[in-house]
């Protein structure tokens, strides 16, 4: 077709000359010189989109691939047209592999361009509205067709009131689409939202990244978090019955067996037998205090993992000090020295002080307990690079480091049985891993048998 053309217009110019300038061009030499040379020009042609195929498909080749594609070898064309025969074939594979992964994921999810389009969503997503992505195929980006629905209507149409959800979506756009303006913050973990009825939703959006490494769309998913929070108010029913329902009768008890010493005491009772009543009640007493004990660690725990805490700025070195005066009485009682050793610069941070102060105190206690009459507990606080450091040091048996491992596992009593270990129902040291973890912290220990041990609470500085 090249040719012909070429050909035609050498001849038509050849004849224009002639017969407007009187000048004769012979159009020979030059058809003769196409004839000769354009096959060249074509066998070059040819090389080089060989070459940019035979690059190509290497590149392609070296790319990671969840599919596994044969390898073409070959220099002819034939052999280039069937890799990339192969290559297209692979690249359909994938793009059913992707759209059966969407499928089967088990939270609403929807894909969309940078302009809120939305170019895919699984059944799930259709199934919380209908109205807007029902019947609605899939389409390239670019590719023509009906306005795409807008993830705007999507929101409007799963949430009654969408406001705090369409604030997300645009903080999410203006953050990964180049807004000129600053963007507003993007919450990581997403925002929870309201549904219809009692549904709650958790919002999440994330950018998708193109070859060259730009935002080409984003992701947003609709995740059914109704049952967790479900659990989460039969957790604070149950939290509220051990607070009081449990409580309530075991101070009953506690302030029956008082009354009844005192009247006991104040009507002259005999001695033997305010001895036996004594020795019946102080049973009774010891087994309620545990009771009280065990219901006041379970909550506790529970507060120190539930979802939301109320941070403050607080200064560590003063909730040290709060700890351990509640427990000179104990430790005067069993003839041990509590040795305070505090920086002289403030230690501030933020964080839940009754939660720190207990996980401060329960170590303070078990040190106390475990240590023999006569020895001191050291209770440090010390700044490390980027972290506060709670230490307490015992002189008591110390722990197997097999058993170290243990020590934070709920219920754990690793000296149960022994002769004089403390009673206890093996929470408080879950609770000082708990408090420490949410506050970014760890908490950890160093022992060897017979050489005490030493129980640190590491929180990161504010």
């Amino acid at each position: 077709m090249a040719t012909g053309l070429l050909l035609a217009a050498l001849l038509g110019g050849s004849l224009l000359l002639l017969a407007l300038a009187r000048l004769w061009f012979a159009p020979a030499a030059a058809a003769l010189g196409c004839v000769l040379f354009y096959p060249l020009w074509s066998w070059l042609r040819q090389e080089a989109a060989l070459r940019f195929l035979t690059d190509e498909l290497a590149r392609l080749e070296r790319e990671p691939g969840l599919i596994a594609a044969p390898r073409h070898t070959g220099a002819t064309l034939d052999s280039r047209m069937r890799a990339v025969y192969g290559m297209s074939a692979q690249l359909r594979g994938m793009s059913r592999f992707l759209s059966d992964g969407l499928e089967s994921l088990p939270d609403a999810t929807a894909i969309c361009d940078l302009d809120g389009g939305v170019m895919l969503a699984n059944r799930r997503c259709v199934a919380l509205a209908p109205a807007v992505l029902d019947g609605e195929p899939a389409r390239a980006p670019g590719e023509a067709g009906p306005p795409r629905p807008a993830i705007h209507a999507l929101i409007e149409a799963i949430f009654p009131a969408p406001a705090p959800a369409l604030a997300y979506w645009q903080s999410l756009h203006d953050r990964y689409a180049g807004a000129r303006i600053a963007p507003a913050p993007v919450p990581d973990g997403g925002i929870e939202v309201a549904g219809r009825g009692d549904r709650r939703y958790l919002l999440h959006g994330a950018p998708l990244h193109a070859e060259a490494g730009a935002v080409a769309g984003l992701i947003v998913s609709v995740i059914d978090i109704t049952a967790i929070r479900i659990a989460e108010r039969q957790r604070e029913q149950m939290l509220r019955f051990l607070s009081h329902d449990m409580r309530s009768p075991q101070a009953s008890i506690l302030a029956l067996i008082e009354l009844h010493e005192r009247r006991a005491r104040r009507d002259g009772v005999a001695a033997g037998d305010v001895a036996a009543d004594s020795s019946v009640l102080a049973r009774i007493a010891a087994h309620a205090r545990r009771t009280m004990t065990l219901a006041d660690d379970f909550i506790s725990v529970a507060r120190a993992e539930s979802k939301t805490l109320a941070f403050m700025e607080v200064e560590l070195g003063g909730l040290v000090l709060d700890a351990t005066d509640q427990l000179w009485a104990l430790a005067k009682a069993r003839d041990v020295t509590l040795q305070i050793d505090l920086p002289d610069d403030p230690a501030v941070l933020q964080g839940e002080p009754a939660l720190l102060a207990r996980a401060i105190a329960n170590l303070v206690s078990n040190a106390i307990k475990f240590s023999p009459q006569g020895e001191a507990v050291t209770v440090s606080l010390t700044r490390e690079p980027g972290s506060f450091v709670v230490a307490v040091q015992d002189h008591g048996p110390g722990l197997a480091e097999a058993d170290q491992a243990r020590l934070f596992e709920p219920f754990a009593r690793l000296h149960e049985g022994q002769q004089g270990a403390p009673e206890g129902a093996g929470l408080g040291l879950v609770l000082v891993r708990a408090v420490a973890e949410r506050h970014g912290g760890k908490a950890s220990v160093r022992s060897a048998v017979g050489a005490g041990a030493v129980f640190r609470i590491e929180l990161p500085v504010a």
